[in-house]
Parts: structure tokens; sequence; C-alpha cells
């Protein structure tokens, strides 16, 4: 009885694997999960096989235009879905809500939403993918090159998703872009240079299509082409682990100018939350960190704070800026929420450099804000006036775009650029700032308390830092709170990373200019 059941197990098995939906959702779920951590990151390289092989069937190509435009939206609210999984962590979402019943629906509304609209292209994707394998194109180029299409409009959708008056129209929010995986290996990380997360997604496709058109050859060949894609996941691990070791070295023998950075790390918890710290408590937070590392900053070229932490107007504004052992060559960059002559219903977060020479300066405002982190989308406005009435919004959810639109580059010894939080998911803030100006350090400072302290966005903020880094040839510095601070070089290596869920002071070294 058991011998019979196997076969027919088996029988069920491979019926599964050879439906089209079943197979679609498959690839959806590798590439979802690829995004997740840097440890399974190379899910990206073959994880678009099973879609691709639907893509080629004559039956699936049979179909009318609707169902295979429904297998391609299945198989992006799958990728999607789990790629910014992540904002989850906005439950309850307290800042807006005062029912966790509520939050919970509306967390699931507005992560739904955002995810089958955003999953539109690949219904389009897919049609034309599919359209592409009909008529035999050559797939290793059109393919790669329709999908960094698709991720481009996938921005300008999001765009279109989140407008409201403080929004920022344009093609900024970039998560879920495949390349970013790739920023988890030294050596496919480096062709960044030639075009940023673009070029990444298009080699990460690239590959995809190369192992399904192996795979697609004869049974007496498809030996050796496994061989063959064994021999190259080998290469890829080899050239890995040896570019990192050859791009340290080069960085340690290079002869560029060595500069001592510190970035502050903090944890506190967004507001509203049992345990949250006020603004004394916080300050004092801040005061001791600087105070227990006093003998390790006295020569420090540059402090970077969390974002909107505004220790240093406050310590200025208190007389106790000068006991805090800062050096006069000490850069610090700290960053602050600034209300509006109009009252507190306006306000605008605004990065400020300080040097004891040149005092106080406002050298940004944030131009990309956070959708529901900062404000809140004429969609979700409408439907919060459904599920909650009388629903008040705080100050924090009228924040508008300030004024001041280029990161200016504010001190000739260290020339930097200063931007924060979300921003560091545009492919073009930082690109268009090294453009412009004569950089040696890209800077963020960021929080991540309101997205609920998430592993997954932290990993996938890296993957992004990395590829700025490289695409820029800069090294890269984020001063967090409620995630790591950390330091990645020119070369995307991660050079230094403060411990998670500890106060503490990151200081490291890293080698800026040519």
């Amino acid at each position: 009885m058991v011998s019979m059941s196997i076969p027919k197990l088996k029988k069920v098995f491979v019926g599964i694997l050879q439906n089209n939906t079943v197979l679609i959702s498959l690839s959806g779920f590798l590439l979802g999960l690829s995004h997740l951590h840097e440890n399974v990151w190379f899910l990206s390289l073959f994880g678009l096989v099973p879609f691709l092989y639907v893509v080629n069937s004559k039956n699936f190509q049979q179909q009318s235009v609707g169902k295979i435009f429904l297998n391609g939206w299945l198989f992006g609210l799958i990728f999607i879905g789990i790629a910014i999984v992540w904002f989850w962590g906005a439950y309850p979402l307290n800042w807006i809500l005062d029912s966790k019943q509520t939050a919970v629906f509306v967390v699931f509304v507005v992560w739904m939403v955002t995810v089958a609209a955003l999953s539109v292209i690949f219904g389009y994707l897919t049609i034309f993918a599919s359209w592409c394998a009909r008529f035999n194109l050559w797939q290793l180029l059109v393919i790669p090159a329709v999908w960094v299409l698709s991720e481009y409009l996938r921005m300008w959708l999001f765009a279109i998703l989140t407008i409201a008056e403080p929004s920022l129209f344009g093609p900024h929010f970039s998560f879920g872009f495949l390349g970013y995986t790739l920023a988890s290996n030294n050596f496919l990380l480096q062709f960044a240079d030639f075009g940023g997360v673009y070029t990444l997604s298009f080699i990460a496709v690239y590959i995809n299509v190369a192992i399904y058109l192996l795979f697609k050859k004869t049974k007496q060949k498809k030996k050796r082409n496994s061989f063959g894609i064994g021999i190259f996941c080998v290469f890829l691990m080899v050239a890995h682990l040896a570019s990192e070791q050859i791009f340290t070295a080069i960085e340690k023998r290079s002869e560029s100018s060595e500069i001592k950075v510190a970035l502050l790390n903090t944890y506190f918890l967004r507001k509203g939350e049992e345990g949250a710290l006020g603004v004394r408590e916080k300050y004092e937070v801040y005061k001791n960190l600087l105070q227990e590392n006093q003998s390790r900053i006295s020569d420090v070229d540059i402090i970077v704070f969390p974002e909107s932490a505004n220790f240093i107007e406050k310590a200025l504004v208190s007389g106790q800026l000068e006991n805090l052992g800062l050096a006069t060559t000490t850069i610090v960059v700290d960053s602050k929420v600034r209300f509006s002559s109009e009252g507190k219903d306006r306000s605008t977060e605004s990065v400020y450099y300080y040097t004891k020479e040149g005092g106080m300066d406002f050298v940004y405002d944030k131009q990309f804000l956070t959708p529901v982190g900062e404000y809140n989308p004429n969609i979700l406005d409408k439907f919060l006036s459904l599920v909650e009435e009388n629903n008040e919004k705080p100050p924090r959810f009228l924040y508008q775009k300030g004024p001041i639109a280029k990161p200016i580059v504010r001190d000739d010894r260290i020339r930097t650029v200063s931007l924060l939080c979300s921003e560091i998911a545009s492919p073009y803030f930082y690109k268009n700032a090294v453009k412009e100006n004569e950089v040696d350090l890209l800077i963020n400072l960021s929080s991540h308390a309101y997205t609920g302290r998430s592993p997954i966005l932290f990993s996938q903020v890296i993957n992004m830092a990395k590829v700025h880094a490289v695409q820029n040839r800069k090294p890269f510095i984020q001063a967090t709170n409620a995630a790591p601070s950390f330091v990645v070089n020119k070369y995307g290596i991660l050079v230094a990373e403060s411990a998670r869920g500890e106060e503490s002071m990151l200081i490291s070294y890293i080698k800026i200019g040519i």
C-alpha cells in the first residue's frame, strides 16, 4: 500500500511543479526571499528561472492576455510582498491611530494596496516576456533590459500612489530592485560603478536567462551545462572572497588621506511606545555617550548623529558643548525638525553642520519624505477618514519639503554630502550631489524606529549603501537610531558596524580622496 502511494505522491508532486501558476509563484517567492538577508542573496541568480520556463512554454503563450497578465501580477504580488514585508514593523501606527485593532487593518491595507499596485508592472512585463519568447527574440539582452525598465517605471508608480502636497514626485523608491541583492557579492557589486543598481539588476536577470537557456538544451547537453553552472557558482564564491581581500589590501596601501569618523548609535523607541524616552532623556543619552568616549573622539575629523537628534543646538543653548571634548578640527553633522513661521502645523527636517570656527550652519532640508512615516498620502488620508472618525493628524504628519534642496558641501577639509534616512532609497540623490560637487564622503542620518527596528529593512539599507559607495567611488557612513550604524568603503566593503541593540559610539578610520 505504501509502495503504491509513493508513485501517486510523486505524480501529484510532478503535476504541481508543471503547473504554470505554481512555477510563477515559486519564482516570486525565491526572488522575495533573496531580499530578506545577505546570506540568501544568491537566490536572485536563479529565482527567475521557473518564471522564464513558464513564459517560454507554448501552453502559457496560448492563454489569453488577461490570464497572462494575472499570472505576472501574482508573481509580483509574492515578490514585492516579501521584499517589503518590513512595513509590518510600523504596527501599531500609534502616531496616527489610537486603536490597535484598527491599526492591524490599516497596516494590512496599506501594505496590500502598495504591493498590488506595484505588481501591475509585472503583469505587463510577463505579457512582453511571453511575446518575446514566442517570436524567438534574443532574450539574453531583451528581457534584462525590459526588467530594468520595469523597475524604473515601478518607482514612478509608487510616486503616483503616494502623492500628496508634501511628497516629492519622482523615481526614488527603489526597494525591491533585484540589483541590490548582488551587493552581497563583492565581485558582482563592482559593476555598479557603470550604472549603479540598474546595471546590477541587468546582470542578475541576464544570469537567470542564461541559466534557463542552458537548461533548455537537449538532455545530452544538460549534464555538461549543469557542470558549467556549478563551475560558475564556484567562480562567484571565489571571486567574492578574493575581491574582498584584494580591495581591502588596495585600500590599506592607498596613499589617500585617512580620516577618523565617529557615529553615534541609539535605540530609542518610537513615540507612543511604552518606555519611549522624552526629549530631555534622549539628550542625556547623547551627552553620556560623548563623555564616555572623550578620549576616543579627541582627534576625530567628523562626528555624525542619528536623524533628528538635534543635540548640538541644545548643548549650545545650555552651554555644555565646551565640556564634551570636541576638538577644534571636529565637524559635527546633526539634524532637527524646524517649524515654519506659520506655526507648529508645518515642519521641515533639516541637516546642520557645526564647527567651533563657523558655528551652526543649516545645509539641507529633507526632500524625499517617508509616506506614512512623515506624511499621509492623499489616498491614505481618505481611507483613514473612513475607518476612524475624528482622527486628527499630529504635527509630524504635516512635514514639508524645505527650501534648501541641495546637500551643500560644508567644509573644505572634508567635502561631504549629507542626506536623511529614506533618501538612501533614491538612485539619484547621492549620484547627482557627487556629479555637481567635489565630494569625499557620503553621509546618511537615519532612524528605523518607525519601522519597528526591522533587521530585514536594515539588510536592504546596507545593500543600498554599498551600491551608492561603489557607484560614486566614495565611502558611505550612516549614523542610525534603532538599527546599527555602519561604515562602508568606496569598494562597497563593510568596514565597521555597531552592535545591534546597544547604545554606543562607532569609531572607524576610512580613506577618502582618489
